[in-house]
């Protein structure tokens, strides 16, 4: 019996070719132009994976057909039985074909790197790739304009990691470090010296003396950003903030920098402990200056912007904060003449201190250097001052006026008025000098007779 399927209607065949399997549409899609047309109409997504030795399978989420062309070597234990449809067409030509009839996206499983050239040859764009390598920077840049792509790295055969990897990029060495432990495991074995930069809201900047990268955590909400608005070197990795944050501490040895943009102290600070990891240094705002500094007095560097003082906040002295570098900038007149020495004072044992737009009168500043002179950690001092009330009437009350009449600080010739102090047990000692409105302390300077 003789059944005519192209003289019925367009919507009757329609209908038949929806209700055939997959092997059935395929076969019927070869038999000629016309009945390829119609089964290319049916709308339907399928994907087809492709071997380096020619092997193609079709699928949808319910099917696969393998299809073997004319330049593949058959073997029917790879396929299933009833599945294997034979085509004397050329692997190229059976390519085009299922990837235009069956809008097919295309995945292809290479065995090594060598076979990368397998992938110039195809006449379809590329979907995906799966590769085995050892080279993984060469592979990378051989696949940049592959959409997906899944990498298995075998283990060098010298004794040289960084070497057979050709890594000479931080994206490299990052990409490879989340592959699996091992991975992780070798690139940690690199001696690197990188950054990790944390704005409370936004990529992490993760960055060596070259190079920057961008991190997007699964925390990170892309939605806020326009797509042209978005940094280079953007990589996606589908993990939580503080998980990305250790892993780039821990295998890349990074010093965490956060920059927080919160005048609330306690979201800082939560921010903060939610990462699990050591902050070198802090870059931001506060209404609580001294709340703050309690709770930032174990981070190395920090620089804050001082927006305003409660009436009822009265900064208690203390001389238990220990900042490597400390910068505070007052807003708005935040501290009065009481706070602002206390808070000054506080600051006797940080190594480096600068404090802006606070102007500090006379006592203030003997106050100070007097500490300074029983013991006190202060490398380097900068405050706002009143350059004409600075002379020798300053020194006279702390019982040492020593005036320099030439020295050199940082390779510039500081000019008079300069005094020398000096340390009561360490003989410890520092010049101190103005320039402009400023007082500058400092212990690293040379004099010349």
């Amino acid at each position: 019996m003789e059944f005519r399927l192209l003289r019925l209607p367009y919507l009757a065949i329609k209908e038949v070719l929806m209700s055939m399997s997959l092997r059935e549409q395929f076969l019927i899609s070869i038999t000629s132009k016309t009945s390829k047309s119609l089964v290319k109409s049916i709308k339907q997504k399928t994907q087809l994976a492709v071997a380096q030795n020619g092997k193609m399978c079709l699928k949808t989420k319910k099917e696969t057909v393998c299809v073997q062309s004319q330049e593949h070597e058959l073997s029917f234990v790879e396929y299933p039985p009833g599945r294997l449809i034979i085509w004397k067409k050329p692997l190229n030509s059976c390519m085009e074909h299922l990837v235009e009839v069956f809008r097919s996206k295309v995945h292809v499983s290479l065995a090594s790197k060598e076979n990368l050239k397998f992938l110039e040859e195809l006449p379809v764009n590329i979907h995906s790739v799966k590769v085995t390598t050892v080279h993984l920077q060469e592979t990378l840049d051989s696949l940049r304009n592959i959409p997906v792509v899944e990498l298995t790295c075998q283990k060098p055969s010298n004794n040289s990691f960084e070497s057979s990897y050709h890594f000479d990029s931080i994206i490299i060495k990052f990409l490879f470090s989340i592959l699996s432990k091992l991975s992780k495991w070798l690139v940690k074995s690199i001696k690197q010296e990188t950054h990790v930069s944390l704005p409370i809201i936004g990529f992490i900047e993760f960055s060596n003396q070259n190079e920057l990268i961008h991190v997007q955590s699964q925390d990170h909400d892309l939605s806020i950003y326009f797509w042209n608005d978005l940094p280079e070197n953007l990589v996606f990795w589908n993990k939580p903030h503080n998980v990305c944050i250790q892993h780039l501490v821990d295998v890349f040895k990074s010093k965490v920098h956060v920059e927080t943009f919160e005048s609330d102290y306690r979201k800082n600070l939560e921010f903060l402990e939610e990462l699990h990891v050591n902050i070198h240094s802090v870059n931001g705002s506060t209404e609580y200056l001294q709340e703050t500094l309690d709770a930032f007095n174990r981070i190395k560097r920090v620089e804050l912007l001082h927006t305003k003082t409660s009436s009822e906040e009265i900064f208690q002295l203390k001389d238990s904060y220990h900042f490597d570098f400390i910068k505070i900038t007052n807003c708005d007149n935040a501290l009065d003449s009481a706070n602002r020495r206390s808070l000054l004072l506080s600051l006797i044992n940080c190594k480096k201190v600068i404090i802006q737009n606070v102007i500090y009168r006379i006592q203030d500043l003997v106050d100070f250097l007097g500490r300074w002179i029983c013991g006190s950690k202060v490398e380097h001092m900068q405050i706002h001052f009143d350059r004409d009330d600075f002379n020798a009437i300053i020194f006279e009350k702390l019982g040492q006026v020593n005036q320099v009449t030439s020295a050199v600080v940082g390779g510039e010739k500081i000019s008079s008025p300069c005094f020398l102090i000096k340390q009561q047990g360490t003989g410890r000692e520092a010049i101190v000098y103005t320039n402009d409105y400023v007082v500058i302390l400092t212990t690293d300077f040379k004099i010349f007779m």
